[in-house]
């Protein structure tokens, strides 16, 4: 190739570097706009309400010379629950029965049970102490499925708490009162 050849060339492509330099320096970029939108929504539930049908009774039981345990089983059987307690300290035919505990909220919603605490107190006025372990008849993860009656009415579900009530050799004679605390939520 010869000089005057490559001269030539070489005049070609500076030629055609500054035609594209002129085309992009007078084509500006175009800015483009677009919009959009996002849905947003919000669902409200009732407030949840814990209504106690029925409290926990234990019924009575006789000052005794040994410790020992009554039992009130977390179920509805004969609508009071059952009766576990030894003969010796027991008190035939005074009332008692599990816990009926209504939950109320959002009709066909899911409701989560905490967790009952264990270990609690009945206290007398007498000074004595007695403790007091929960129980429950909630199914495994501890779910609630409220009922659904239509017409924009509330949900609402039941279950049942007992316990075991442990008592001392020679406890005083006295009311022995506590609560038992429950909580639920939306899960």
């Amino acid at each position: 190739m010869t000089t005057v050849t490559r001269f030539k060339i070489a005049k070609s492509f500076a030629a055609i570097g500054v035609a594209v330099s002129a085309m992009l320096a007078s084509s500006p970029a175009q800015a483009q706009a677009v919009n959009g939108s996002v849905p947003a929504e919000i669902q409200v539930f009732r407030s949840l309400t814990i209504q106690v049908d029925r409290p926990l009774i234990f019924g009575a039981i006789l000052s005794g010379a040994t410790d020992g345990v009554v039992t009130i089983s977390a179920n509805n059987a004969n609508n009071t629950g059952t009766r576990t307690v030894p003969s010796a300290v027991d008190v035939p035919g005074v009332p008692f029965h599990s816990a009926q505990i209504t939950i109320i909220g959002e009709a066909n919603a899911n409701v989560q049970i905490n967790n009952l605490p264990q270990a609690l107190d009945l206290a007398c006025s007498c000074g004595d102490v007695m403790d007091l372990d929960p129980t429950d008849n909630l199914p495994p993860g501890r779910i609630l499925t409220l009922s659904n009656p239509g017409g924009g009415l509330p949900g609402q579900a039941t279950f049942y708490i007992g316990a075991d009530a442990t008592y001392a050799a020679g406890m005083r004679s006295g009311r022995y009162t506590g609560t038992v605390p429950i909580s639920a939520n939306y899960p």
